[in-house]
């Protein structure tokens, strides 16, 4: 019995011996995000933990066993197992060498696969360094290390800190102005996994504005613009004539925008443009362009559109912009923007052959700021060429100088007329295409009279007879109407006349040759309107044969302002006076004198 008393004081020593932390608890566990490669210190605070790291604690997360690297009866850390990259966040236990056991449910993630997402900032100014660079990535791990590829793909190490799974830093080195790849490189037992972001980081030089165009810019602004140059990044802005502006970045040498309208600068005065950049500093183009107008529409090529075609018009003039629209007919027209001196547009489909007005305007069609328009400037011809019908008259003076009518159809602007080797003088083509007027050129020494070819062509085709014109010997050999009477009355102006050949038509002319009617054989009398308030009508009248052609005789029917009826000139034979009063007037008495 002796021997088993110390025993039992024994074992009560050694229970006495064993230390009690109280009930096992978890209050956090960070981070909250690991790599799946692993290799990532966690800490986890609680309480009732057994210090050391051999003290039978064990800390799992998603039931994988962690490496402690150190325990208090508050705190244990350690790093992470390589895991499958979870969707959900996984729970974390704390279990003790007595087998009791405590679970954080949901508080951790295992994020990849590896990947390198961006750098910031993505721009630093060359040859200065110490900028700090954060790469933002996915899966990093604290041996992960960073570098930068030199121009031939040269890795330039750098000092790398690792933050979280998702961020790395480095200070940034002295480097030359260019585009540098960043690379991230992470062990992973034998192997090195690499990452690399092409282009991550650009070192930028010293701001330099180079050019700037356009250098002219409608009043109006709203005009494309590209500034060239070098050092230029993402938060490089304009000032352009005074006015901030925020350019669409396109590389560290080209930055494209709008030009704002003209705030007051004078037209045609050289505007400044100021390139400010928080990274490479600034730089000012003193004269980088003018504010040029007023608005103005001045031409169109071609001037003859075929219908249906594909092919747009250019429109050139003054002070257009990207927004400048074009109405043809009165119908918007497709509209690209070349220059504020040039636009193109293609006509509506819905238009017909004709002729029409050329609008170009800037606002709305309603409410335009500015406008111009072109009366008549673009016909839009059949895809046919010209069509030759008739020539009137048919006899044209060997001496030149008959005035004809060319009837036919579609005739445009461009269409010409030849008479032999000879164009016709003083080309006018109805505004219908329907006719052509102009005057028949002499006989050259080296044609003779008779039939001539006449020809109507254009770009789209020709059409020529030779049945339709004849030259004549002379036109002196048939006689001219003769005793030409006239009077204007109530609006109205008659003519009248004797016939001394026997004409197969007679031609009624104005002042000017053109060709107003034409008279049937044995005609002796022509009545016209002459309009309200007219005093004076004044009209050629022209015999013709089918061989030949008279001269043409002026006559002016006149209303003369006085009380009494006027005689009438005209023929009279000795001792006899032909006197005849037309008019309406109140009979008077006609006192007639005999001079001697």
């Amino acid at each position: 019995m002796r021997v088993g008393v110390p025993t039992l004081v024994l074992l009560a020593m050694s229970a006495l011996a064993t230390p009690s932390f109280g009930q096992l608890s978890i209050t956090s566990f960070q981070p909250s995000e690991i790599s799946y490669i692993g290799q990532t210190p966690y800490t986890l605070t609680g309480s009732g933990f057994t210090p050391g790291v051999t003290s039978g604690m064990v800390v799992r997360i998603d039931g994988v066993a962690t490496t402690l690297t150190s325990v208090t009866s508050t705190q244990i850390t350690g790093f992470a197992p390589s895991h499958a990259v979870t969707i959900d966040p996984v729970d974390v236990t704390v279990q003790n060498a007595a087998g009791a056991s405590v679970t954080l449910p949901d508080v951790v993630s295992y994020i990849g696969p590896l990947s390198v997402d961006s750098v910031a900032p993505t721009a630093i100014p060359a040859f200065t360094g110490g900028a700090t660079v954060t790469v933002t990535g996915v899966a990093f791990i604290p041996t992960a290390s960073a570098s930068l590829l030199l121009p031939g793909g040269t890795p330039m190490p750098v000092s790398t800190t690792f933050v979280d799974a998702r961020h790395l830093t480095f200070p940034a080195p002295s480097l030359a102005p260019g585009a540098y790849d960043v690379r991230v490189s992470i062990p992973a037992g034998a192997a090195v996994l690499t990452i690399t972001l092409a282009g991550g980081l650009t070192v930028v030089p010293p701001l330099d504005l180079q050019t700037f165009q356009p250098t002219e810019v409608s009043i109006y602004g709203a005009t494309p613009f590209a500034a060239t140059g070098t050092g230029f990044t993402q938060s490089t802005i304009l000032q352009i004539a005074g006015i901030p502006v925020t350019p669409t970045f396109v590389s560290a040498g080209l930055l494209t925008g709008t030009v704002p309208p003209n705030p007051g600068v004078p037209l045609g005065a050289p505007v400044p443009v100021i390139a400010i950049d928080p990274v490479a500093g600034s730089d000012t183009l003193p004269r980088a362009f003018q504010y040029v107008g007023p608005f103005d529409l001045a031409s169109i090529d071609p001037p003859v559109w075929p219908l249906g075609s594909s092919t747009a018009i250019d429109l050139f003039g003054t002070a257009f912009t990207a927004s400048t629209q074009v109405e043809i007919g009165g119908i918007a027209a497709t509209v690209q923007f070349v220059a504020h001196d040039q636009l193109r547009a293609l006509p509506s489909s819905s238009l017909s052959t004709g002729l029409y007005d050329v609008r170009a305007f800037e606002g709305t069609s309603s409410s335009p700021i500015a406008e111009d328009t072109l009366l008549a400037a673009l016909t839009i011809s059949d895809s046919s060429g010209p069509v030759l019908a008739d020539v009137e008259p048919h006899l044209a003076c060997a001496t030149g100088g008959t005035f004809v009518v060319i009837s036919g159809s579609h005739f445009i602007p461009e269409t010409q007329v030849w008479i032999g080797p000879q164009p016709l003088l003083d080309r006018v083509v109805d505004i219908h295409g329907g006719t052509i007027t102009g005057i028949i050129p002499c006989l050259l020494p080296s044609q003779t009279p008779g039939p001539v070819l006449v020809t109507v062509t254009d770009f789209r085709g020709s059409w020529e007879s030779s049945d339709l014109l004849a030259y004549t010997e002379s036109c002196a050999t048939l006689r001219s109407v003769e005793q030409l009477e006239s009077s204007l009355a109530y609006g109205t102006a008659l003519f009248s006349w004797h016939n001394p050949e026997p004409y197969t038509e007679i031609h009624v002319l104005d002042l000017d040759g053109n060709l107003m009617d034409i008279l049937p054989a044995g005609t002796t009398s022509y009545e016209v309107g002459a309009g309200a308030g007219e005093s004076s009508v004044t009209l050629q009248f022209q015999g013709v044969t089918d061989a030949d052609i008279s001269s043409a005789v002026p006559e002016s029917a006149q209303a003369f302002p006085c009380s009494h009826a006027p005689p009438i000139g005209g023929a009279v034979v000795p001792g006899v006076l032909d006197l005849s009063i037309r008019g309406g007037h109140l009979q008077e008495k006609v006192i007639v004198q005999r001079r001697r």
